[in-house]
């Protein structure tokens, strides 16, 4: 069946190759296939049951073994095993899903990957409706706690999800779950889940409180969230308004989509929500989102995507830019039809990522609609600035004609330029190396970079791999932002950290992380073209980062302050002053 099924897409490449590309004399972007090279091509093929299959193929991009190199997990779709690809740091994977004890063939939706319990160690949650060689059956999704490794060295994963209490929504016998999305939504440190459903007449998109104990609350309806007619596909946490709670971006097809933001703890220490109605009424048939900056103003913009009919010229992707109104939920304008980035076909996973390290965004929308049509290409558009795209997919080598569901990006290299990888329904793993930075090689002299991790294993006030914090770069060509959520896209989740595109700067001014429990930490001169780790201190005030307060901590800080050194800014408003002093005071205090 494998090998049939490799000619018949073999056979759709060709005729969407004799279908026309566009031509460009000199491509935008450097891309090639290595799906095969680096031992990753595999197929998502059907189940037994038509149920929800055509709309579904993704996976998850995180360090499943945490040698510094970033692995893959692909789902098989119920007609084929799922894989996990571990990173072989030479290029190439190795599918280790059977040693992991994840090899399985499962109807399955989507995945995202996160540190639920906080051990340091990355877990998998998938929407399953159970074995794919029989009927869909309920309360079979998957929650994997990554064991890291045993005696032998071997990493394994054990599902939890019965006893986390997430294996089902709603009922025993309600059948439902599309994408998946983690943030720490009351910022206690500990990781929540949400889960999205594609059903209007039941309540089936629901929010999961982490316990703190391995366990979860299904707290939808006392956060007030209890959506009904919502057809959802994407569940995101973003903070938009920067108040560090973030907001919940639920996205929907039929135009039931719904955005909410985050109004933190009330009097009495509960959370509530409320709906902002005409960013949720924008959405037409929404099936993917992205979150990023992509006019460089400092505000964080989404990119949504939706059908494109051609004799309507619309309604198509739209690119939501948040506009500087002063408002405390803030506002957004759809732009896009003036960039020319409305037309994404019948549009599913999305993303926002510099890709050739101009420090602008770029913007990725891959399609796909049932298996009698075919040959549309995934599209790839660079920020010419001024929120001006260019189209130039096909001539930069990224020529995807599948079914496309799941678009992520990831460094799957180390080389510091961001690759992607596309999750086709009922159709290949697709994985795409970016060749702007070439690895062991110098960086171009307008393409440098930085690659920003955070280890928050020293704090427990703070969310594993610090999901939900901001990361700013300050370079002498300009300021820019990246949010690190949890890099949920249709179907699937990305490799989770913080990238710049730092265009001819060879060094950033300042770097600071703004953690989600409202500390700060700065640094300065910080040379380019690297992966950095920033670790949380396990106190603000500890200055000097030996995990203990003491009097070198205070003097530490004296003389950054002295000096003049933005290190020393403690409230993170890019000054200093005596607001400074007495934040230091009041964290060496508290000791927190």
């Amino acid at each position: 069946m494998r090998a049939h099924t490799g000619v018949a897409w073999a056979l759709v490449v060709a005729l969407g190759s004799a279908l026309g590309s566009s031509a460009c004399a000199q491509p935008l972007f450097d891309f090639t296939d290595v799906s095969a090279e680096a031992g990753v091509d595999v197929f998502h093929e059907w189940g037994e049951s038509p149920f929800l299959v055509f709309l579904s193929a993704g996976g998850a991009a995180a360090d499943f073994d945490r040698d510094g190199w970033v692995d893959i997990f692909v789902l098989g779709g119920g007609g084929a095993p799922d894989s996990l690809f571990i990173n072989n740091r030479d290029g190439t994977f190795t599918d280790h899903a059977a040693e992991w004890g994840i090899e399985i063939s499962q109807h399955s939706f989507g995945a995202s990957a996160a540190d639920y319990d906080g051990d340091g160690w990355i877990d998998i949650f998938v929407t399953s409706y159970g074995p794919g060689d029989q009927s869909p059956v309920p309360m079979s999704h998957k929650l994997y706690r990554n064991n890291g490794p045993n005696a032998e060295g071997q990493c394994t994963f054990t599902d939890t999800a019965s006893s986390a209490g997430v294996q089902m929504l709603l009922s025993e016998n309600f059948i439902n779950g599309t994408g998946s999305g983690w943030g720490d939504i009351d910022l206690d440190g500990d990781l929540d889940l949400s889960v999205s459903a594609y059903n209007h007449n039941r309540a089936g998109n629901r929010v999961y409180l982490n316990n703190g104990d391995g366990t979860f609350t299904d707290s939808t309806a006392q956060l007030g969230l209890e959506f009904n007619q919502v057809q959802g596909f994407v569940p995101a946490w973003v903070d938009f308004n920067g108040d560090r709670y973030p907001e919940y971006m639920l996205i929907g097809d039929t135009g039931s989509s719904r955005f909410y933001t985050n109004n933190g703890p009330d009097e009495m220490g509960l959370l509530s929500f409320t709906e902002i109605e005409e960013v949720g009424d924008a959405f037409n048939n929404a099936m993917g989102f992205a979150a990023g900056d992509v006019n460089n103003d400092g505000l964080l913009d989404m990119y949504v995507s939706g059908s494109y009919y051609p004799f309507l010229d619309g309604p198509g992707n739209q690119l939501m830019v948040q506009q500087p109104d002063g408002s405390p939920d803030g506002s957004f304008v759809d732009v896009a039809t003036e960039p020319g980035v409305l037309n994404g076909g019948w549009a599913w996973g999305v993303l926002i990522v510099d890709l050739d390290h101009d420090g602008l965004s770029d913007i990725l929308s891959t399609n796909g609609f049932n298996q009698s049509w075919v040959g549309e290409q995934t599209y790839l558009w660079k920020n010419m600035g001024g929120l001006v795209f260019e189209e130039d997919a096909i001539p930069s080598g990224l020529e995807h004609r599948f079914q496309g569901r799941g678009a992520i990006s990831l460094d799957y290299d180390n080389d510091g330029d961001m690759d992607i990888a596309i999750f086709a329904s009922s159709g290949p793993f697709s994985l795409y190396r970016n060749n702007l930075v070439s690895p062991g090689q110098p960086t171009p002299p307008d393409a440098n970079w930085i690659r920003v991790d955070l280890d928050t294993s020293a704090r427990d006030s703070l969310a594993p791999a610090g999901i939900g914090s901001l990361v700013t770069a300050v370079t002498a060509q300009g300021s820019y932002i990246d949010s690190v959520d949890a890099a949920t896209s249709h179907c699937s989740s990305g490799q989770v950290g913080a990238h710049f595109g730092l265009a001819g700067s060879l060094t950033i001014d300042a770097l600071r992380v703004r953690w989600n429990d409202g500390s700060f930490t700065t640094l300065v001169d910080v040379p380019a073209n690297q992966i950095l780790l920033v670790e949380a201190p396990f106190s603000p005030a500890d200055f000097d980062g030996d995990g203990s307060l003491s009097m070198s901590d205070a003097i530490a800080f004296i003389t950054a302050f002295s000096d003049a050194s933005l290190t020393a800014d403690q409230n993170g408003d890019w000054i200093l002053d005596f607001l400074d002093v007495l934040r230091f005071i009041e964290d060496y205090n508290t000791g927190s």
